[in-house]
């Protein structure tokens, strides 16, 4: 899992609590945490991915180097039907390797910024778009195995942290806690209406 460890612009222990969740962050966490000015934060969270494209389509083609010499031996040897199998084979490989191929840059951007939560979850072709406002905004981690974090506002309800560990995801939740009861006062400015 990717890993980027930005630093914040926080003090280093808040004023109600004994330290900050931010400061603490553990350091195989695969969210990527980024300050980009003092009312803008970001996490994006990969799937983990270990093969460079190139290196998958190496593997790739040496597997059906080995099935096709396989199956070419069992041929010489008298046993010709091998072949159609061999083939069929690696076209099912190779059909299961693009459907991985296709998730592979599968990942979620949380933006905080101008009171508002953008949530953006990327799966292979298609991209959800949520947006909520900041305040009054819960962060709710459910117990039990792959339960994810939900981010719930105004009646509406967001489901994050499915390419996080169970620990990872509980240490998201304390941030994005951490991050909405230090809103800037001037989120609150910014989301009055205009007259």
């Amino acid at each position: 899992m990717s890993t980027l460890i930005a630093p914040h612009s926080w003090p280093a222990t808040p004023p109600s609590s004994g330290g900050s969740a931010l400061a603490a962050r553990p350091s195989d966490t695969a969210v990527q945490a980024a300050v980009h000015d003092a009312a803008t934060l970001v996490w994006t969270s990969r799937r983990n991915c270990s093969l460079t494209p190139s290196q998958l389509f190496g593997f790739y083609a040496l597997l059906c180097a080995v099935t096709l010499l396989i199956a070419l031996g069992f041929w010489v040897a008298g046993a010709p039907a091998m072949l159609p199998f061999a083939g069929a084979e690696s076209v099912a490989v190779g059909l299961a390797l693009l459907v991985h191929a296709r998730h592979v840059g599968d990942h979620e951007t949380l933006r905080v910024a101008d009171g508002r939560i953008l949530i953006e979850q990327h799966r292979a072709a298609s991209v959800a778009c949520t947006t909520l406002r900041a305040d009054g905004a819960r962060i709710e981690l459910a117990s039990g195995h792959g339960a994810l974090i939900a981010v719930v506002a105004q009646g509406q309800c967001a489901l994050v942290g499915r390419y996080l560990r169970a620990s990872q995801r509980a240490a998201l939740a304390r941030e994005l806690r951490l991050a909405l009861s230090r809103a800037p006062a001037t989120w609150n400015m910014n989301l009055q209406p205009q007259q």
